[in-house]
């Protein structure tokens, strides 16, 4: 699986015969924990090595403050708590939601939009991303002046075809 909810455990029991495991998509910032991990590879960089260069990346254009809206996975954790300790004092706001719970999303999103941030990382999948960019919308959060960064790569197609109003929805992540 591609979920480092999943690694995890998967590369846990293979260590205890010695299993090789090699997976292209566990990235959170504790599978790197050889002592835990022993037998695991990964062909993905870690969420460490990702926000390193996402927070040099804002530093160099000036931003100094931005909000994060993450999953409550291993991967949306890890990621939100890497970008927390290498900005310290840089983040405004820390909202998390159950994987695929739309009213939690919608709390998330509100507590964001509350926050004053307008510079907002998002670490979410991509069936997920319709409904966060909806909530968004309603919050008054998609007109200029915000920025949301998704540190990943995505197919917009599978983020809108899980939309109701996939023509709405493909216009809402124009600069995604």
């Amino acid at each position: 699986s591609y979920r480092s909810a999943v690694t995890g455990p998967v590369a846990l029991v293979a260590s205890i015969d010695a299993t090789p495991v090699i997976v292209w998509g566990g990235s959170a910032s504790s599978l790197s924990d050889r002592t835990t991990y022993p037998t695991m590879s990964r062909s993905v960089v870690s969420d460490s090595d990702t926000t390193n260069s996402l927070v040099r990346a804002m530093k160099a254009i000036g931003w100094r403050s931005f909000a994060i809206l993450a999953v409550n996975d291993a991967w949306g954790s890890s990621l939100a708590q890497d970008l927390a300790n290498q900005f310290l004092l840089g983040v405004t706001a820390i909202a998390s939601f159950s994987f695929g719970d739309k009213a939690q999303m919608e709390e998330a999103v509100r507590l964001i939009a509350q926050s004053g941030s307008r510079i907002i990382v998002v670490a979410a999948f991509e069936s997920e991303l319709a409904a966060i960019s909806g909530f968004a919308e309603g919050f008054g959060m998609l007109n200029a002046g915000y920025a949301f960064i998704v540190p990943y790569d995505f197919d917009i197609n599978g983020a809108v075809a899980v939309n109701s109003d996939p023509e709405s929805s493909r216009a809402r992540f124009t600069g995604w």
